[in-house]
Parts: C-alpha cells; sequence; structure tokens
C-alpha cells in the first residue's frame, strides 16, 4: 500500500519544499525530496516522517555539515513497518544548532493522497464534464487520457498523471483555459463527427509572428500509438524544420497506419483548427510520409528524403493542393459519413446472442484502427434518431427491425438455415459463414450488412480491401 503513495508537491515560505521522485524499486519505499534554499551555511538535521492516525508509520533522516547544500535537494527513503491507518501526511522538520541560542527549527507537512483518492477525483472530475454538455474536444481529450492511464487500475506509476488531469478537469469547469499556442510544443485535440471521438494533434511553433508554413507529419509507427503514450516525431528533423522557419504539426495515427482510414479522415479537421492560430499560412506546406496515400494536404515528402537542413524544408514547401477526398468503395463506404451501429434485437434468444458477440467484434475492429467507439443503437431506434447517418445493420431482416423497414433489395438471400448468392451460391448457415453486404440508400447514405460470423476485417480500416458483398462459408458446405 504504501509503495503506491503519490505526494503532493508543497512549497511555503517558511519551511521546506517537499516532492516525490517516484515510488523506489522495492515494494513499500517511498523516495521523498526535500529541499529549501536560504538557509545558513551551518549543520543541519532533516527528518522526515510518515504520519497517519496510528502515529508515526515511518522516519527516515539525514544530517548535513551545510545547509546551504538543501538548495540542490536531498533524497530520503521511508520504509513503512505496516498498513496505514486513516489520512496520511508526511512531516519533515529541519534543525540547525545556533550557537549561544536555541536550534532553528522549520518543518512542513504535505498530505498524502492515495491512488484511490487519485482515482475517485479523477472519475469525479469527469462525470461533472459529462454533465455539463461541454463539446469542446480538449477536456473529452484530457478525460480519455486518465481513462487510459487508469485502465489496468490505480498505480503508483500513472497516479502522480492523472491527478493533474484531474486539476486540469476542475479547474476547466471553475472557467480556466489554457494559454493559446506559442513558441515551443502544444498538444490540442480535435473532435471527429464520424463517431464523436476526441483525438489528439501537436503544434510546434517557431520563434517568431510568422506567418508559418506548415510540415504536417503523419508517422508511421511500429505499433498504434495511445492517445496518452505517443512517442515523438525525429527530433533532428523536428529542429532543422523549426529552424527553417516551418510550424510542424503532428497528427495522431491511430490504428490507421496506412493513412487510408480513420486517421487521414482527420488531417482536413485538425488543419481547418490549425487555420484559426494566429501565425500560420496553412496555404503553404509539405507533408511528411512514409507510405503513399492519396489527398494529402501538400505535395508528400517520404521521411527518407527529408534533408538534415533546414535548406531543405524552405525548399520543399508548395502551395497547399486541392481537396481530394477519397471515398470508400463498397463494404468500407460506410465510414466516409457519421455512421451508427444498429443491433438486431429481434428473432430468438440465439439471434440476439449472435447479433450481440458480432457487434462487438465489430466495435473492436473499429477499436484498433480509429481509437474509437463506434455510436450504437438499437433496431427500435425510429427513422429521426437515424437520419443524416450512414448504417451499420447487425442481423438479418428477421431479428433487425431497421434492416426488414428499409426493405433493400440485395443480391444476397439467407436465413437461420441457408445462404444463397448469384451464380448459384448457397451455403448452409449451421457453421454460420461470414455475410456482408454493402447498399445505398435513395438518399445516398451508405449501408453496411453484417450476419453470421465475423468476417476478417482486413489490415487497416474494416473491410476497406473488400468489394460489396462477402460471403465466407465453410469449405465443407459451399457448393
Amino acid at each position: 500500500m504504501f509503495g503506491e503513495l503519490i505526494l503532493a508537491s508543497l512549497l511555503a515560505a517558511d519551511g521546506p519544499e517537499i516532492r516525490v521522485l517516484g515510488p523506489a524499486r522495492q515494494e513499500g519505499l517511498l523516495r521523498v525530496a526535500v529541499s529549501q534554499a536560504g538557509l545558513p551555511a551551518e549543520p543541519v538535521q532533516i527528518l522526515a516522517e510518515l504520519q497517519d492516525a496510528g502515529g508515526t508509520a515511518a522516519e527516515a533522516s539525514a544530517e548535513l555539515a551545510d545547509a546551504s547544500a538543501l538548495t540542490r535537494g536531498i533524497v530520503l527513503v521511508l520504509a513503512p513497518t505496516r498498513t496505514g491507518n486513516g489520512a496520511m501526511q508526511v512531516l519533515v522538520t529541519l534543525t540547525q544548532p545556533v550557537p549561544g541560542g536555541a536550534p532553528l527549527i522549520t518543518s512542513q507537512r504535505c498530505p498524502v493522497a492515495t491512488p484511490d483518492a487519485v482515482l475517485a477525483a479523477a472519475v469525479a472530475a469527469a462525470e461533472q464534464l459529462r454533465r455539463s454538455g461541454e463539446r469542446d474536444p480538449q477536456p473529452w481529450l484530457w478525460a480519455e487520457q486518465a481513462a487510459e492511464l487508469l485502465a489496468g487500475g490505480a498505480s503508483s506509476a500513472s497516479a502522480s498523471e492523472v491527478e493533474a488531469i484531474a486539476d486540469r478537469l476542475r479547474r476547466w469547469q471553475e472557467g480556466w483555459r489554457p494559454a493559446a499556442p506559442a513558441t515551443g510544443r502544444s498538444e490540442l485535440a480535435v473532435r471527429d463527427p464520424i463517431d464523436d471521438s476526441v483525438h489528439p494533434w501537436r503544434l510546434h511553433l517557431p520563434p517568431g509572428p510568422g506567418p508559418h508554413p506548415l510540415a504536417v507529419i503523419l508517422a508511421t509507427p511500429e505499433q498504434p500509438p495511445t492517445k496518452v503514450r505517443w512517442p515523438d516525431w525525429d527530433g533532428r528533423l523536428l529542429a532543422d524544420a523549426l529552424a527553417a522557419g516551418m510550424a510542424v504539426i503532428e497528427i495522431h495515427p491511430a490504428g490507421d497506419r496506412r493513412w487510408d482510414g480513420a486517421a487521414w479522415r482527420r488531417i482536413p479537421l485538425v488543419l481547418a483548427q490549425a487555420s484559426r492560430i494566429s501565425g500560420l499560412d496553412t496555404s503553404r506546406g509539405v507533408t511528411i510520409c512514409a507510405v503513399p496515400t492519396a489527398g494529402t494536404p501538400y505535395p508528400r515528402q517520404p521521411p527518407s528524403a527529408a534533408g538534415s537542413q533546414p535548406d531543405w524544408w524552405r525548399k520543399v514547401v508548395d502551395q497547399a493542393q486541392p481537396s481530394s477526398a477519397v471515398a470508400h468503395a463498397g463494404l468500407a463506404a460506410f465510414a466516409d459519413a457519421p455512421f451508427t451501429l444498429v443491433v438486431g434485437t429481434g428473432e430468438h434468444a440465439a439471434a440476439r446472442r449472435a447479433n450481440r458477440l458480432l457487434a462487438d467484434a465489430f466495435r473492436t475492429a473499429w477499436a484498433a484502427h480509429a481509437q474509437a467507439l463506434a455510436p450504437e443503437l438499437p433496431d427500435t431506434a425510429g427513422p429521426a434518431e437515424l437520419a443524416g447517418r450512414n448504417l451499420v445493420l447487425i442481423g438479418n431482416p428477421r431479428s433487425n427491425a431497421v434492416l426488414a423497414r428499409l426493405g433493400l433489395d440485395l443480391p444476397v438471400t439467407w436465413d437461420h438455415r441457408l445462404a444463397s448468392g448469384p451464380d448459384g451460391f448457397s451455403a448452409l448457415r449451421s457453421s454460420g459463414p461470414a455475410i456482408a453486404l454493402s447498399a445505398r440508400l435513395a438518399d445516398g447514405r451508405a449501408v453496411l450488412i453484417l450476419d453470421g460470423v465475423a468476417p476478417p476485417w482486413g489490415d487497416g480500416l474494416p473491410l476497406a480491401d473488400r468489394r460489396d458483398r462477402l460471403l465466407i462459408p465453410p469449405a465443407s458446405e459451399a457448393r
């Protein structure tokens, strides 16, 4: 328990500054940093005590021949011998002998927060944000980052970060707002209307008023980064771009390493947000991306071509390219506009369970690609709730009321026993072939229909590598 304590930093004019550098490797140890400036150059004794309702749970002491060394700080290690009892604090006392007089004693107390308390504070701050109806993506990104940090449970490794996030969320609700981006690095947030998710992006501003052309970085890390653990781009190339007077924008790739799906569609959202920031010239720039991808905002250069001198960056800057949104054909067309997952709840219990499993498989595939939750409604939703949205329908016309209501003319017919398609294709449903079909409504909205077992989603945007229909029966049942 004590190995997971987090101490808040505290500085007082008449006492030492206390902070924790992080838990020691051995379970149960606390490393407490103590510093204070302005003490006479005389010997000093330092005593740190971890206290609770039961008294002193641990203490550590040190003695310095010259108190001025405390300006640089000293680290004491506390090793509690019992579990905690109620609220806890650290008391640090400094004692200096004074020739011919009483010793000079200064002290400072620092409350101790456990990871559970930090978790409760973060949950409360996120709940307050939800109730407020706030739509700005920035605090919602912070809330998601806190959730990521706490996904494995509260720990000493994450609690200090979560505590800082919870503090920012509380201050946001009180009216505080971060300062506008200035020279250096800023992490901002954008909301994606496709699934109403929020995502980070970074802006690096060079010195000077600008206007600065843009270097848009579309990185392809080996593993998809999370929203809180996102590796920085190449520091050398970043420094060269900034030295050339470029403003550098890093767009979070999520799971879209090919830059042809969800993350690719967020590029114009980020640039639209950037256009409202003072000092940026969004009409000129360069795109740095390792993979060929259509519709980049500026001419593309691979990272391997990036020069090691600022002059290279100045030479490759060009005018913005006309927007050339690439529409996904066939089964992946649902992802080209805001969509809703509609899960069939009819027919019988077995059908409902199968639909739920397939819906969860789709949500997992979408989350892996887009790092977002697919919006979902039951098939009892009416036309008004689904208006203007592409549809991902789970189930057959018997189990999904929305699919039945649409009355689509599909190239495949199926029920719980048999699936039949063009060219004499048929397959028994006993082993549940994967059925995926696409269609268009009269108003242009895309419809994706999924039934049976989960199909192979592909390596990228789910089903983007497939055509307009997919039936994969067990080989022994196809005829």
